[in-house]
């Protein structure tokens, strides 16, 4: 998927504003029917999506109203596309953090992309647009179709603009390679999880003051040394696991502060 706006996926067939549907299954229904009928989709993209929503729940919590983001298999898809519906009334998905939670979605953006790397792109970019409440406060205004669009086209996001930047890390210990590896993977893991991108680098701590500059967060397994210029974490509860769901909020909410 080359580079371009998101507009350019939304396209008018796909645009559904102010509807009322009564569950996700009936949401699905409708959207891959027209996709179907446009020649965008296989037959089996109305199964595929249902089957992964059911398995892979995709409803985000927002601070004041819910989202979701489904998608499916991109080998059923002919013609690529992002769907966007927004509901007078909500229609309920489960949480992609904790799929026994309810989230009532107010707005659905069903993704139809052919290429598999662009589905997690794509994903970070619409992460990106819904913490922006000025836009989805436009979005969920607007009363027909055209309006949607016209919003859409309005915020003109390019793709790697919409992106999340990628968060730098340095991940040290006294010796830079032992224990800093295994907090390495662990962080690499707790930052997936969080649908946050992370760029670590390994280190020795020594090397931390001089590497702060171009960094956005240390997180070290040893005693810190000096003060940093930015966020330092220890994090020693990653090898000895007490205390480490402590350490990983903290390590997260340094993370959203910084996106």
């Amino acid at each position: 998927m080359t580079e371009t706006t998101l507009s350019s996926y939304v396209k008018e067939p796909l645009v559904f504003a102010q509807e009322n549907f009564k569950s996700q299954d009936e949401l699905f229904e409708q959207v891959a029917q027209k996709a179907l009928d446009l020649g965008w989709v296989r037959e089996d993209f109305l199964e595929r999506i249902k089957k992964r929503e059911a398995t892979f729940p995709t409803g985000i919590q927002l601070m004041n109203l819910g989202a979701a983001i489904p998608h499916t298999d991109a080998e059923c898809v002919l013609e690529e596309f992002v769907a966007v519906v927004t509901l007078q009334e909500p229609t309920v998905f489960y949480s992609m953090e904790d799929n026994t939670q309810q989230v009532k979605a107010q707005i659905v953006f069903v993704l139809g992309l052919n290429q598999p790397h662009a589905q997690l792109e794509m994903l970070q970019s619409l992460m990106g647009l819904l913490q922006n409440e000025t836009v989805l406060a436009e979005l969920l205004l607007a009363t027909t179709e055209n309006e949607l669009i016209s919003v859409i086209k309005k915020i003109n996001y390019k793709r790697s603009v919409i992106k999340m930047k990628k968060i730098r890390v340095l991940v040290a210990c006294g010796a830079g390679i032992a224990t800093s590896t295994v907090v390495m993977k662990k962080v690499e893991e707790l930052f997936a999880k969080n649908n946050l991108p992370v760029e670590i680098t390994q280190i020795k701590i020594a090397e931390a003051a001089a590497k702060q500059d171009s960094a956005d967060m240390l997180i070290s397994t040893t005693m810190l040394p000096t003060e940093y210029s930015i966020p330092a974490i220890k994090a020693m509860a990653f090898l000895t696991g007490i205390g480490t769901e402590k350490v990983e909020n903290e390590i997260i909410e340094a993370a959203k502060g910084i996106q």
